[in-house]
């Protein structure tokens, strides 16, 4: 197979396509490599030629890359591998970039290995794995070549990430150890008043926020918890949130500005209304057993 001329470099294409004898492969690709043995030696290659099958023009990149390469042509299926490796360098480009990179001691070990490294395998992309026809070797730490901005970005894109949810779980914490327990509404003591068996309503006083007279105590049973709107204008029925605490005999048990709940213990008083009036049952026990001794 003669050297080819620039000139006229279509006819020839042509001539070389039709002429069955020229050994060749034909790529999945669209694309066919002829390839010819030197007559000195069996084990090299003396000339390739890439032709396009569809426009039957020369592709002078494959060329060249597969004339570079150190191909093994003594093994058994010397044809495939070259379709192998012209498929390879087709879909994937040659970067001779990687090896100027490297120093004359790692060129000639990879000369002596009778291969040319392989450039996708020192950035961790090449995907023939074991099957590659390069050398896999990582030569050394300092030779091994990372695509240095996805490492950047990653890296960055890390970094601010981590910087924006140590505050946040700070602040997160932080708003969670200042905040305080949820007090039970001045509604929820009505309801337990009026409802739980132990309370008597005689016994609690209620003091309401009057917007002429103040502040006014009246006893619980001397409201109308309806509804205010529906409730007729002579009976003593206020809104809920006029409500400022609650006594059981004379002691406070709940406070809207003080925070203090003893009926529930939702604020974190230790105590519930339970706890209040065992407290003044046994202050009351007490007295008359103090007055029984005077007498």
């Amino acid at each position: 197979m003669a050297s080819v001329d620039c000139n006229s470099e279509q006819s020839a294409s042509a001539d070389i396509s039709s002429d069955g004898h020229i050994p060749h492969v034909k790529s999945s690709f669209g694309f066919t490599v002829y390839y010819e043995m030197s007559d000195n030696a069996s084990d090299k290659l003396s000339e390739v030629i890439v032709i396009n099958d569809k426009s039957n023009e020369r592709l002078d990149f494959l060329e060249e890359c597969l004339t570079k390469r150190k191909l093994d042509l003594s093994q058994g299926d010397f044809a495939e591998s070259l379709l192998k490796e012209a498929e390879k360098i087709f879909e994937h480009g040659d970067d001779t970039s990687i090896l100027e990179g490297l120093d004359g001691t790692n060129i000639e070990k990879s000369e002596e290995m009778g291969a040319t490294i392989c450039q996708y395998f020192l950035k961790g992309k090449c995907r023939f794995g074991d099957t590659c026809f390069n050398v896999h070797d990582k030569l050394s730490t300092e030779d091994t070549i990372e695509d240095e901005s996805t490492n950047t970005f990653e890296n960055k894109t890390n970094n601010i990430k981590n910087k924006l949810q140590k505050p946040k779980t700070n602040i997160v914490e932080s708003e969670k150890s200042r905040k305080k327990p949820p007090m039970k509404t001045a509604t929820d003591v009505i309801n337990r008043i009026q409802w739980d068996e132990k309370l008597n309503p005689e016994h609690f006083t209620v003091g309401y926020l009057d917007r002429f007279l103040g502040i006014v105590e009246n006893s619980f049973n001397s409201f109308d918890w309806e509804d205010v709107t529906s409730v007729d204008p002579t009976i003593l029925a206020i809104p809920k949130h006029r409500i400022q605490y609650f006594k059981y005999c004379d002691e406070i048990v709940w406070d809207k500005n003080k925070r203090l709940d003893c009926v529930f213990g939702s604020t974190g008083s230790g105590m519930t209304i339970v706890d209040v009036i065992e407290n003044s049952q046994q202050k009351q026990e007490t007295s008359s057993d103090t007055q029984n001794v005077n007498s």
